[in-house]
């Protein structure tokens, strides 16, 4: 009676797992990474913060829940079954080389776990230094009507503005009740077809008893803006020292 209990309790559990499927999952990382070969990257070599469009080949569906690099945690969006986008991630220095890995389920396969791993990437990271504007970090749409989380400090709102062919997405905030800080991120405008090319990015600090900090920065690091049409609609990353993150901007 007692090795009956045992058994129906085995079964139970094992009917729960099977019904939980991809729902709950703990993620073990690979240490060997080989290729799979079913995993296509857009471009194999690529910056810290760029995009990257993986397509997975000769398969029905695939459910990614999470995808790493060099064990780093990478920002992804399922675009379908076989599609995704990813940002390279900021990894630690000396990391300059490693393969994605894809956890993932596959639910023409009973939901069974899949580990799916790309060919290797090579990215390049040029180190900042410690420049203090480097503090953007969200994934919230970039409004002058709307606002957006900063790093712990109260919500801030960006605001846009054209001079002649300068595009700039612009916003201030103070630091303390003695102390504004006001970032710029400059891109010059090109044809209605063609993408806003980055110009620089500017951090501004007024702070009272202290000399005022201004910091340009013009190619030390990832800015960019990936999508653009002639209704005032952006949206891109920017990639630099730790952080990693998608802007949007919408009228």
């Amino acid at each position: 009676m007692k090795y009956k209990k045992i058994l129906n309790s085995f079964l139970l559990v094992y009917f729960l797992l099977l019904i939980i499927g991809c729902k709950e999952k703990v993620i073990e990382y690979v240490e060997k990474e080989t290729p799979t070969g079913n995993v296509q990257l857009s471009k194999n070599k690529v910056e810290i913060g760029e995009k990257i469009i993986v397509h997975f080949l000769n398969m029905d569906s695939v459910k990614v829940y999470s995808v790493t690099l060099n064990q780093k945690e990478v920002t992804f969006v399922q675009n379908n079954d076989s599609t995704l986008s990813l940002i390279v991630p900021y990894t630690y220095e000396g990391n300059d080389v490693g393969n994605f890995v894809f956890y993932c389920c596959m639910p023409s396969a009973s939901s069974a776990d899949t580990v799916l791993v790309s060919s290797q990437v090579n990215y390049k990271y040029e180190e900042l230094g410690r420049v203090p504007y480097i503090k953007w970090n969200t994934n919230e749409k970039i409004s002058e009507n709307e606002s957006m989380k900063f790093d712990g400090f109260s919500q801030k709102s960006w605001s846009l503005q054209t001079d002649n062919d300068t595009l700039k997405l612009i916003r201030s905030y103070l630091c303390h009740d003695e102390c504004s800080i006001k970032e710029t991120l400059a891109f010059i405008k090109n044809n209605d077809n063609e993408l806003p090319q980055f110009l620089y990015a500017l951090f501004q600090r007024n702070e009272w008893l202290k000399d005022p900090l201004s910091v340009r920065i013009t190619s030390r690091c990832k800015i960019s803006i990936d999508e653009w049409s002639s209704s005032s609609k952006y949206s891109g990353t920017f990639s630099a020292d730790g952080y990693s993150w998608i802007f949007w901007y919408e009228n």
